[in-house]
């Protein structure tokens, strides 16, 4: 059914262009369905996509943590480390400094979430480390033994 929740995705951005959250879920979408071609083969994402998707969602809301999260780890899985370094800082800076905001609505919740977990895993991934390997020194003098 990934072609139905797509095409609701996309007539939910139709009606609302300005939420960013129908930008990340069409993201998610599109990069599950790349995943598995066989599924919706006309419609697989090329990452270059999904990176304008998650753009898009952040400039409208420069502190959506979880649309920053996935598109560092977009970079993180292409290799392109030191960009996916910057952003894992900046989702970190703009979470600190968001402690205590007030959340009024969902959306605000939604916007302002960010996944610890996954936060760990893709800074482990963009210091190419695994997971129970530790901080990147430890992974690089374990590389040398």
């Amino acid at each position: 059914m990934p072609g139905r929740a797509l095409a609701e995705v996309e007539a939910a951005r139709r009606l609302s262009p300005t939420n960013a959250l129908t930008l990340l879920l069409q993201a998610e979408i599109l990069l599950d369905v790349s995943s598995r071609p066989d599924v919706l083969p006309a419609k697989t994402a090329d990452p270059g996509a999904v990176l304008r998707l998650l753009t898009q969602a952040i400039e409208l809301e420069p502190n959506f943590l979880a649309a920053r999260l996935l598109r560092a780890e977009l970079w993180a899985r292409a290799g392109e480390n030191k960009a996916a370094w910057r952003e894992l800082s900046e989702i970190r800076q703009r979470r600190d400094a968001l402690q205590g905001e007030t959340r009024y609505t969902f959306y605000d919740s939604m916007i302002l979430s960010c996944d610890p977990e996954r936060l760990e895993a893709v800074s482990r991934m963009a210091a190419g480390t695994r997971p129970g390997q530790g901080t990147p020194e430890r992974a690089r003098t374990a590389r040398r033994r």
